[in-house]
């Protein structure tokens, strides 16, 4: 959600018999109008930290040692991050990652909201914002989600969804609620280091729910590298993407597990402003003998402008 400031344009009348007083008076306005203008950008930046300094400012930390299957999260560090519970007929429920990036819209996969081809029910989805632990988030209700109209749910291509709050979220007034912004082209690291969080599974032998959010810190490689792998593997999942759309990474022993679909891969533009890269998509299992693969949200970013209402950063 970027944020222009329009020229504020001054109007003065000048008094041919005052020219002195004119004069004085014209300087006056326009030192108002700066002065507002100052306020005005700093009311901005305050409600709009998506696009503040181009970036989300927060105080992620990457891991120094490499734990299997990541770390506990600190309070605040991830306040982009959601936990999304979605659910199908009868009494069937599922959970899946996200991530805020506007008030009123969250970024997710699209297959979170496809089982096996069967679509979940519109608007029983619900969010949950604000916090690093499960009892101490707040649960926001949903109005639709809305999957990328090339979405594949057999061969998982075009993984993203949107989902639309009920209501907005207050960023001013709740500090652990923020948005994060997404990334460029030229802001994912390749052969350098980004971050995933989630409350997937932290054991690939049992589907369990972490009370804490996770991360991870994991190394990204290059398409190139990523399709070869793949397809050296001989693994099921064939590989059939357009290598502009994906990112990978692979780091043996540690990354995303079941129910971190959907949730974010950040990166480090500068020091403390981080950027989301990616969506947490698909892989082959929780021990990444193989690249996980990431839908590339800078290949996206007409299309979410399009569907959220507002150009995004």
């Amino acid at each position: 959600m970027g944020v222009t400031l329009k020229k504020i344009f001054v109007c003065a009348y000048r008094c041919s018999a005052v020219p002195q007083l004119a004069t004085i008076r014209q300087r006056a306005i326009q030192q108002t109008a700066k002065l507002l203008a100052i306020q005005l950008l700093n009311v901005l930046q305050e409600n709009s930290v998506v696009c503040k300094n181009g970036c989300s400012t927060t105080n992620i930390t990457y891991l120094e040692t490499r734990i299997v299957n990541g770390a506990k999260a600190k309070p605040g560090e991830f306040p982009y991050q959601v936990f999304i519970k979605i659910v199908w007929s009868g009494a069937y429920s599922s959970n899946c990652g996200g991530s805020i990036i506007k008030s009123k819209w969250v970024f997710t996969a699209a297959h979170c909201f496809s089982f096996f081809g069967i679509p979940a029910i519109q608007g029983e989805a619900t969010v949950g914002v604000g916090s690093t632990t499960i009892d101490d988030l707040e649960w926001i209700t949903t109005i639709r989600y809305i999957n990328h109209p090339s979405f594949d749910v057999a061969q998982t291509i075009n993984d993203l969804a949107l989902v639309e709050l009920s209501e907005s979220l207050d960023f001013q007034n709740r500090p652990n609620v923020k948005p994060i912004c997404i990334a460029e082209e030229d802001d994912v690291p390749y052969g350098g280091l980004a971050v995933a969080s989630g409350w997937g599974s932290i054991n690939q032998d049992e589907i369990k729910i972490p009370y804490n959010l996770q991360k991870v810190t994991v190394d990204v490689i290059t398409v190139e590298t990523c399709e070869d792998l793949w397809l050296a593997s001989n693994a099921s999942q064939s590989w059939h993407h357009r290598p502009e759309t994906v990112i990978c990474t692979k780091t043996p022993g540690m990354g995303a597990c079941f129910g971190d679909s959907g949730g974010p891969l950040v990166s480090e533009i500068s020091s403390g402003c981080w950027v989301q890269i990616g969506i947490v998509s698909w892989g082959k299992d929780c021990l990444h003998a193989y690249p996980q693969v990431y839908s590339k949200l800078s290949k996206y970013v007409q299309w979410i402008a399009e569907n959220s209402g507002s150009d995004v950063c």
